[in-house]
């Protein structure tokens, strides 16, 4: 029988609010593109045919050893293009980073302080691991148009 982990939902509920987004510094508060996150439990099963299948399902209950797909959703529903927009998210102290397939996300190992690739980014002497970060970030190098939608995700794995 699985049961809820304080820690987990405390981790999942610490993501909701976790995502900070940043523009160029002119840029008004109520004019920024809206974000909007979720997170989901992947659950593996094997059918009859032994074929393994994942899926996600909402994380009402998750355990350590879980793994996360966190999402943000962005939109601008604003009247104007939305330059230097940057999605910045803290991760939660229960949530070991494992990646993620986007190829724009880089990371803080440091507390936020530096951001780069993880296979370029060093703890002490020795190279960095998912264990070690801190923050994801999304830089968009282009302006988020009027209307424009996307996502962006990483994966984690609760400790």
């Amino acid at each position: 029988m699985k049961m809820n982990s304080f820690f987990g939902q405390a981790a999942i509920a610490a993501f909701a609010g976790a995502a900070l987004f940043a523009a160029a510094p002119a840029f008004a508060q109520d004019a920024r593109p809206k974000i909007t996150s979720s997170s989901f439990v992947e659950k593996t099963t094997t059918d009859a045919a032994g074929k393994k299948k994942v899926t996600l399902a909402p994380t009402t209950v998750v355990v350590p050893g879980d793994t996360v797909l966190f999402v943000h959703e962005y939109v601008n529903n604003t009247t104007a293009p939305a330059p230097g927009f940057i999605i910045n998210n803290p991760l939660p102290a229960q949530v070991q980073y494992v990646g993620s397939t986007d190829a724009n996300i880089i990371v803080s190992v440091d507390g936020g302080k530096t951001f780069g690739k993880l296979e370029t980014l060093k703890v002490g002497d020795r190279a960095a691991t998912g264990a070690d970060v801190t923050h994801v970030r999304w830089t968009f190098a282009q302006p988020i148009a009027v209307g424009q939608s996307g996502k962006v995700s990483f994966r984690g794995l609760l400790k």
